[in-house]
């Protein structure tokens, strides 16, 4: 907000740990007779900007740490004890129910992850890091799980 004809700095001006703050746009406020009339715009402003403000008064960050953990959790169900369990039950009926040969679970094991970890970092947006420590965990826990 600049008030009273006041101005924004040159590009140069500011120190590097501000950024490009030089190039944002600013609201200008006048101290004069108007002044509680362009306050009431500039509020009005920034309450259409901010819409997703929760109305407990938390912080637009706390809500959207908490959609966060939120999707972080439905991601985790997603990808990560669905195949779990999928394979688990795969073990048991291949290896109990039908006495097959263990490879064939195992196998899976090793395959589903990579495969789950690649749909991870596709649809959930996350990079190739994440993927592969999430493969590599859901391969350590389920191979744990069937050897159990």
């Amino acid at each position: 907000m600049l008030v009273d004809g006041a101005r924004m700095p040159d590009a140069g001006t500011p120190p590097q740990s501000f950024g490009t703050f030089a190039f944002l746009n600013a609201a200008e406020v006048a101290t004069g007779r108007d002044f509680d009339g362009q306050i009431g715009r500039l509020i009005a402003a920034i309450d259409r900007a901010a819409a997703a403000k929760p109305d407990n008064g938390a912080s637009i960050y706390a809500s959207s740490e908490a959609a966060a953990r939120r999707r972080l959790l439905v991601d985790a169900a997603r990808y990560f004890v669905t195949p779990l369990i999928l394979l688990l039950a795969a073990h048991f009926l291949v290896v109990v129910a039908l006495d097959w040969n263990v490879v064939y679970p195992r196998l899976a094991s090793v395959i589903a992850p990579l495969i789950f970890g690649a749909a991870f970092s596709w649809f959930s947006g996350r990079g190739a890091g994440a993927a592969c420590g999430f493969a590599l965990a859901l391969g350590l826990v389920a191979a744990a799980g069937m050897t159990v």
